[in-house]
């Protein structure tokens, strides 16, 4: 196998596994919403501090994974690009 294949082999696993991972956090993060859905239905308009606290670092943790998949995505489209281009 020429280095040029073995180039586009390896940059076509890394979009394949770009793709997978990112549909795997997709799922995870519906999850993860729903469950940060119910915690602030639990919680209620609750001013204190603590409940205030929790509910931003679950929405903060949300909105990494939404980048992470994000970033998945794009490096993903970048890579196969690359790879059809070779």
């Amino acid at each position: 196998m020429s280095q040029l294949s073995q180039l586009k082999e390896a940059v076509t696993n890394v979009a394949k596994s770009s793709r997978t991972s990112g549909g795997e956090l997709q799922r995870f993060i519906q999850e993860f919403n729903k469950q940060i859905s119910e915690v602030q239905a639990q919680i209620g308009g609750s001013a204190q501090r603590a409940d205030q606290q929790v509910i931003q670092a679950l929405q903060g943790a949300s909105n990494a994974v939404q980048q992470a998949i994000g970033a998945l995505e794009n490096s993903a489209s970048v890579a196969s690009q690359y790879a059809n281009g070779l």
